[in-house]
C-alpha cells in the first residue's frame, strides 16, 4: 500500500462542505482551495489496483518461427520487440500438441489429470471438476474472456462459459475447417461461437480475435472507473493448417521461391505479428501498458517447416527428424507431435512494465506450461480455494525477481499420450520425455545431455544408466499418478446450461486411433463408429436427431435406415425418401446417470457408419412441442395474487401454447384459469382477485406434459415478525448455487426482494444481441432469456412458496450504468442517457420480472415508450414502496462535457460520469432542475410516506441503488452513476421519504454497507442497507480520508458521520469489504424495531458463518 502525505489524506470534499459553511471572503476560499488542490496535484495515488493479465498463445508456432530466435526468412519485428522488452524463459516446455498444452495451461495441472490429453476420442474435454484461469481470474474480481480457440470442449461441462469465462468468442474443435466448427467457414468472414450461439464476423480470423479482444479491454477499461482488471485468454488458431491467409502475406515468400504451403505457414505468422504491433500499439495508447502482464507463448512445435528425410524412420520428418536449415527450428530436433526438444520446447515471454520483473533478460531454468498458473497466482496475488484440484505447477515468480534464487531440482515430463493416432493406448512412453535441466530421456529408450547436445544428436543411454533408472523410475511413478484421470469427460445432456446438445463423431470414445474429424472424413463418408459417453442430467423424454451434415446445411441424409442403442434401448427407423430427408429423429425416455449412445446410418449401398452428426434435446411433450414450465414466480397485495409461469418458449418461433392454473381443494385440484403464453415473454401470466390471504393453497401450473406446484402461503399475521430476505447482483458463474439456495429456503423468509440486476450481459455464455428495430426483438428476447432463466433456475426452489419483488437495474436491460432520462432513448454514449435497447424490448424485460408484483402507480408510458413499474403494497402488516431510480435519472451530459482526470496519475478517464480528480468542485454539478426519481414519481413516494406515517406502519423502500456515494472504486472518487448525484434531487427524495422512517435496501454496488442519510444534518434521514452481491464480485470500497464528526462505532472501520464525494451528509454504520452475500430483514411490529441482518459466502458462493462489524444491526422506529 503506498503511503499517502497529510494532505492527501485531507478529505478536500470536507473542506469545501467547511468553506461553504463558513462566512469568509470569495477571495480567501478561492485561495484556500487552490493550496489544498495543490497538495491533491502533488500526491500519489492511495490505492494499487491488481495487473491486467493478457495471455497469448499461437497454434503450431514453434521457437525458431520468429526472427529474435534465428529465423533467417521470417522477419517478426513485433515479436521482436516484444522479445526485447520482456522476461524470457529459453527452456520452457508444453506438451507435443495443442489439447494437453492448452489444458496444462488453463489449470496448472498435467494433461492426463484432466480429462483433456488428446485432440479427439472423446478425451478433448476437460473434467467437470477442473478449475481454469478463467474460473480464477472470475473469483478474484476480473473480467475474463477468451477470443480464438478453446479445444478443451465443445460441449457442457467443458465450454469457455463452463469453465469460468464471462466473454467467448470462440471457434469449435481443434481447427477451423474441422468437423465440428462451422462447415462454412474459411478463414475470412467466418462465423465463430459468441458464447453459445453462432455469429457471423468480417475479417480475417486472426485479425477478428485481436480486434475482439482489444474491444472487450475498451469496454472493462470504460467500466468500474476503469478500475476492474482483466484477464485476456488470447489463442490464435494460426498458424495451424489448413494455411489460408490473404495473398499480401505470403507473397513476399513465394517471391522467395518457397512452396505455397511454407509460404502460406510463414505468411499467417507475419500477420500474427502484424496483430501483435496492433495490440502493443493499443496498450501504449490507452496507457495500459504499465499495468498489463503480457505474456507470449505457443502451444508446441513447429507444423510448418521442412524437415529432412532419412533412411532411418526413428530419424526422419517431424516427428523424429531434424529441419533441412536447423537455424528455421531454433537448432532443435523434431517438431509438433515430437518427443524431441523441437516438440515442446517454445518461447515463454512475460512483459509488465510497471511491474516488479526486473530488466529484460533469459532465464534457463527448465519451466512449463503448468508453472503459468501458480505464476499468476503469485503475480496478481490471487486467491484460490484450497478444495480445488491440487496445482502440479510451482511460481516462477522467485526465479524471475531473484536471479540468485535457490531453484530446486525438478524432473518434468512431457507425452502425447497413445502417440501419434492414438496407436498405443496406455503406453506411458510413446512420444513421452522426462526432463530435468540436464537431461532429456526419450521415450524410454534414447538419453540426451541437453546441454552439451541441444540438437539431441547423440543418444547416450547406455552410457549412464544411473540416469536412465531415476528418470525411468520418476517418469512411470509420474505416469501411474496421472493415469486415474485419463478418462473421457462425459458430455452433458438434458442440462439447465445447454439443451439442446449438439454432438460430433470427433467426441466418439474410439478404443484407438482417432473417430471423424474433418471435412474430408464427412464427404468421403468414413466407415466408421463408435459411442458417445454420455451424463444424463435430467430424466425424461428427450429427442436424438441423427444427421450426416450439420443440421443448419439442411442437407440429405442419403441413409435408407437410422438406429440408436441408447442404455438399454434400441430403435431402428426406416428412412423412407432419404433424398429429401436431413434427420432422422428417436424419441426415447432416459433415466438421470450415466449412458453411452451408439448411431448407425445405413447407405443406400447398404454400408453402414455412425452419424457423424446428432442433435440431443431434453423434451416435455412429443407430438405439439408444447412449451416447457421452468419455473413460477408471484406477489400477494391488496387481495390479489398475480402469478408468473416461465417457459422455455422461443421468442423466434412464437410458441401456441397455453398454460392452465389450478388451486387445491381439499384432496382435488380444480382448474382455475387457462392463459396463453406471451410469444415475446415466453410467461404465462395468471391474476386472481379477492384472495383470501388469511390461508395457504396450493396452486399447479401445467403447460403440455410439464408441470410445477407450489404454496401460496398465507399473509402474516398482525402481530408476526415479517422476515423480508434481500438479494442483489446475481450471476450465473457458480450456478446453480445448490447450498447458498437450501439454505435460503431453510430460512423460510415470508417475502424475497431482488433489488436488480439478476443477470449480466455476460450470462449464459456471454454475448447480447442488440435490438435497434422492432424486427429486432424477437431474437434479443432470445438472447436475454437465455440468460434469465439461469436465474430463474436457481431460485425456483424459494420462488415457489413466498411472494416475491424484483426491480430491474442497469445490467438487466443491457445498459451497464443508466441515467433512464425519462424514460428515452439513447442517442450518445451512456453518458449522454437513455435506453440503449428498443423500448418493445425494455418492456417485454422489464414485464419478465416485474409483472407479477403490484400494478405500478403510473405505468405510462414515459419517454420514447417506456412503461414504468414504480408501486407501493402492504403485506403482513409492513409497508413497501418500490421505486425506479434509473428510469427518471438526470444524465451526466446535462453538467459533463468531457471526463474528469485524475492528475495524480495522468492516465485517461474512459468513464466520464466519474469524478476523479479530487479537487473538483461537485457543486458544480448539481442543479435544482436535475431529476433522480422525476416529479410523478416523487410525488407518489411523498403521499406514501404520509400514508405510512399516519397509519404507524413500519415501512421500507425497495430501490436500486443507494442514495449515497459510499461504495467507490477509489475513495477519492465520486460516481454519478451512484445516487449521491444529483445532490439536490437526491435531498429532496429523501425528504419525501423521511416521514415514513423506512429502511431503504439497494443492490448495484456490490459492497454491503449499513448508513443512515442525512439531508441538513447528520441523522435526520432514512436508514439504508446496501446490499452486497450475491456472486458478482465486489469491487467497491469505503475508507474515509477524514476522522468522522461523531457518532463512530467500536470495531467498526470507517463509521461515524462523514460526506460522501458529493458533498452528501451519512453516518456509517457498517462496511462489509470483500463480502459476498445477501440480507434478512426482521420487521418486529409489535416492538416497533427493525433488524438488518448479513449473511455471508464463501469464494465457491456457499454459506459461510463469516461476521461482519456493524451486522446484525437494529433500529428502533418512532
Amino acid at each position: 500500500m503506498i503511503r499517502t502525505s497529510f494532505f492527501s489524506r485531507f478529505h478536500y470534499q470536507s473542506f469545501l462542505i467547511f468553506v461553504a459553511s463558513q462566512k469568509v471572503s470569495s477571495a480567501f476560499a478561492a485561495s484556500l482551495t487552490g493550496v489544498i488542490a495543490t497538495f491533491f496535484l502533488l500526491s500519489p495515488v492511495s490505492a494499487a489496483t491488481k495487473p491486467n493479465v493478457i495471455l497469448i498463445m499461437t497454434d503450431d508456432q514453434g521457437y525458431g518461427d520468429m526472427s529474435c530466435h534465428g529465423n533467417p526468412t521470417l522477419k517478426t519485428p513485433n515479436i521482436d520487440q516484444l522479445h526485447a522488452e520482456s522476461v524470457r524463459f529459453t527452456d520452457f516446455h508444453v506438451s507435443p500438441f495443442c489439447t494437453p498444452t492448452r489444458a496444462a495451461l488453463m489449470t496448472g495441472r498435467y494433461p492426463a489429470r484432466t480429462g483433456a490429453y488428446r485432440t479427439s476420442s472423446g478425451r478433448t474435454s476437460l473434467h467437470d471438476r477442473e478449475k481454469t484461469l478463467g474460473d480464477l481470474f472470475t473469483i478474484n474480481g476480473y473480467a475474463t474472456g477468451l477470443f480464438g480457440k478453446w479445444h478443451l470442449g465443445d460441449n457442457a461441462p467443458s465450454r469457455p462459459m463452463d469453465k469460468g469465462f464471462e466473454r467467448s468468442i470462440w471457434h469449435r474443435c481443434g481447427g477451423l475447417t474441422q468437423i465440428s466448427d462451422f462447415w462454412t467457414n474459411d478463414y475470412f468472414d467466418d462465423t465463430y461461437l459468441n458464447g453459445d450461439r453462432w455469429k457471423k464476423f468480417d475479417g480475417y480470423c486472426t485479425d477478428v480475435w485481436f480486434d475482439e479482444a482489444m474491444s472487450f479491454m475498451t469496454t472493462v477499461a470504460a467500466d468500474a472507473g476503469g478500475s476492474k482488471p482483466f484477464f485476456v485468454y488470447l489463442p490464435t488458431n494460426a498458424p495451424h493448417g489448413p494455411y489460408l491467409v490473404a495473398q499480401q502475406w505470403k507473397q513476399p515468400f513465394l517471391d522467395m521461391g518457397m512452396s505455397d504451403r511454407l509460404a502460406s505457414f510463414k505468411g499467417m505468422v507475419a500477420n500474427f505479428d502484424w496483430n501483435l504491433g496492433r495490440l502493443l500499439e493499443f496498450l501504449e495508447t490507452e496507457s495500459m501498458a504499465d499495468d498489463t502482464i503480457l505474456i507470449f507463448m505457443t502451444d508446441n512445435g513447429t507444423a510448418g517447416g521442412e524437415f529432412s528425410a532419412n533412411r532411418n524412420p526413428r530419424q526422419s520428418g517431424r516427428i523424429y527428424g531434424w529441419p533441412k536449415d536447423p537455424t528455421e527450428n531454433g537448432n532443435m530436433r523434431g517438431g509438433k507431435s515430437s518427443a524431441y526438444d523441437g516438440g515442446h520446447r517454445v518461447p515463454f515471454f512475460i512483459r509488465w512494465s510497471g511491474g516488479k520483473l526486473g530488466e529484460p533478460r533469459d532465464i534457463d531454468t527448465l519451466a512449463a506450461h503448468l508453472d503459468v498458473t501458480p505464476t499468476l497466482i503469485e503475480l496478481c496475488e490471487l486467491d484460490r480455494p484450497k478444495e480445488w484440484p491440487a496445482l502440479d505447477g510451482q511460481s516462477l515468480v522467485p526465479l524471475i525477481q531473484n536471479a540468485k534464487v535457490a531453484w530446486p531440482e525438478r524432473t518434468l515430463h512431457s507425452q502425447m499420450h497413445g502417440g501419434n493416432g492414438y496407436t498405443k493406448p496406455g503406453d506411458p512412453w510413446e512420444i513421452g520425455t522426462a526432463l530435468t535441466e540436464r537431461w532429456r530421456l526419450v521415450e524410454g529408450k534414447e538419453l540426451y545431455d541437453i546441454v552439451a547436445d541441444p540438437a539431441q544428436r547423440n543418444d547416450i543411454f547406455t552410457q549412464h544408466p544411473d540416469v536412465v533408472e531415476q528418470l525411468t523410475r520418476q517418469h512411470l511413478e509420474w505416469f501411474k499418478s496421472v493415469s486415474t484421470g485419463m478418462e473421457p469427460t462425459r458430455i452433458a445432456i438434458g442440462s439447465e446450461v445447454e439443451n439442446p446438445t449438439h454432438l460430433t463423431s470427433q467426441d466418439w470414445v474410439t478404443p484407438r486411433g482417432n473417430p471423424p474429424w474433418s471435412h474430408g472424413h464427412v464427404v468421403r463418408r468414413s466407415l466408421s463408429n463408435g459411442p458417445w459417453l454420455l451424463n444424463v442430467k435430467k430424466a425424461g423424454k428427450y429427442r436424438i436427431s441423427l444427421a450426416r451434415w450439420p443440421h443448419y446445411l439442411e442437407k440429405s441424409i442419403e441413409s435408407k435406415q437410422a438406429k440408436i442403442d441408447i442404455g438399454d434401448q434400441s430403435v431402428t427407423m426406416a428412412i423412407d425418401d432419404p433424398e429429401k430427408t436431413s434427420n432422422a429423429d428417436f424419441v426415447v425416455t432416459l433415466p438421470i446417470g450415466p449412458t453411452e449412445l451408439i448411431t448407425t446410418l445405413t447407405t443406400l449401398q447398404g454400408k453402414t457408419h455412425g452419424a457423424y452428426f446428432a442433435t440431443i434435446e431434453s423434451i416435455d411433450s412429443v407430438a405439439d412441442r408444447q412449451a416447457r414450465l421452468l419455473w413460477t414466480q408471484y406477489c400477494l397485495a391488496n387481495k390479489t395474487v398475480k402469478l408468473s409461469a416461465h417457459t422455455d418458449a422461443d421468442p423466434t418461433r412464437p410458441t401456441t401454447s397455453s398454460a392452465t392454473l389450478s388451486l387445491k381443494v381439499g384432496d382435488d385440484w380444480k382448474e382455475t384459469v387457462t392463459v396463453k403464453i406471451d410469444p415475446l415473454t415466453a410467461m404465462a401470466e395468471f391474476r386472481l382477485e379477492n384472495w383470501d390471504t388469511t390461508k395457504a393453497t396450493d396452486y399447479q401450473v401445467t403447460c403440455g406434459d410439464s408441470e410445477l406446484t407450489g404454496t401460496i402461503r398465507a399473509e402474516p399475521g398482525r402481530d408476526a415478525i415479517v422476515k423480508l430476505m434481500a438479494v442483489a447482483c446475481v450471476n450465473d458463474k457458480w450456478f446453480p448455487y445448490s447450498k447458498a439456495v437450501s439454505q435460503m429456503v431453510e430460512q423460510n423468509p415470508d417475502l424475497i426482494f431482488f433489488a436488480g440486476d439478476q443477470i449480466y450481459e455476460s450470462n449464459a455464455g456471454g454475448g447480447i444481441i442488440e435490438a435497434h428495430t422492432p424486427a429486432d426483438v424477437p431474437a434479443a428476447m432470445d438472447n436475454y432469456l437465455a440468460k434469465w432463466r439461469m436465474f430463474g433456475l436457481t431460485f425456483k426452489e424459494l420462488l415457489k412458496d413466498r411472494p416475491s419483488v424484483m426491480i430491474t437495474d442497469d445490467h438487466d436491460i443491457y445498459a451497464n450504468d443508466l441515467w433512464g432520462n425519462g424514460g428515452r432513448r439513447m442517442t450518445g454514449d451512456r453518458t449522454t442517457g437513455g435506453y440503449p435497447m428498443h423500448p418493445l424490448w425494455v418492456n417485454a424485460v422489464e414485464r419478465t420480472q416485474t409483472w407479477h408484483i403490484p400494478d405500478p402507480a403510473s405505468i405510462g408510458p414515459w419517454g420514447d415508450g417506456i412503461n414504468a413499474y414504480y408501486t407501493s403494497f402492504d403485506y403482513g402488516g409492513v409497508s413497501f414502496a418500490i421505486l425506479e431510480d434509473r428510469k427518471f435519472k438526470s444524465p451526466p451530459s446535462e453538467v459533463i462535457s468531457e471526463p474528469i482526470r485524475d492528475p495524480r496519475n495522468g492516465k485517461p478517464n474512459r468513464t466520464p460520469e466519474v469524478i476523479m480528480d479530487p479537487a473538483f468542485d461537485v457543486r458544480t454539478i448539481d442543479r435544482p432542475d436535475l431529476q433522480l426519481l422525476g416529479q410523478d414519481q416523487e410525488k407518489f413516494v411523498a403521499a406514501w410516506a404520509i400514508r405510512v406515517a399516519k397509519e404507524k406502519r413500519l415501512a421500507a423502500v425497495l430501490s436500486q441503488s443507494p442514495l449515497v456515494n459510499i461504495g467507490n472504486y477509489d475513495v477519492t472518487y465520486g460516481d454519478m452513476d451512484a445516487n449521491g448525484w444529483p445532490q439536490t434531487a437526491r435531498n429532496r427524495a429523501l425528504r419525501a421519504i423521511a416521514p415514513s422512517q423506512a429502511v431503504m435496501i439497494s443492490g448495484d454496488i456490490h459492497f454491503g454497507t449499513l448508513h443512515q442519510h442525512g439531508i441538513e444534518n447528520w441523522g435526520d434521514g432514512p436508514w439504508g442497507f446496501s446490499l452486497p452481491a450475491f456472486s458478482s464480485k465486489q469491487n467497491r470500497s469505503w475508507g474515509p480520508s477524514v476522522p468522522a464528526q461523531g457518532r463512530e462505532i467500536p470495531g467498526v472501520a470507517g463509521s461515524g458521520n462523514h460526506h460522501d464525494r458529493f458533498g452528501n451528509k451519512m453516518t456509517v454504520a457498517g462496511a462489509a469489504h470483500g463480502v459476498n452475500g445477501y440480507g434478512v430483514l426482521l420487521f418486529d411490529k409489535v416492538n416497533r424495531t427493525i433488524t438488518m441482518e448479513l449473511h455471508t459466502m464463501d469464494q465457491n458462493r456457499d454459506p459461510s458463518r463469516e461476521s461482519v462489524p456493524g451486522w446484525p444491526r437494529t433500529i428502533q422506529i418512532k
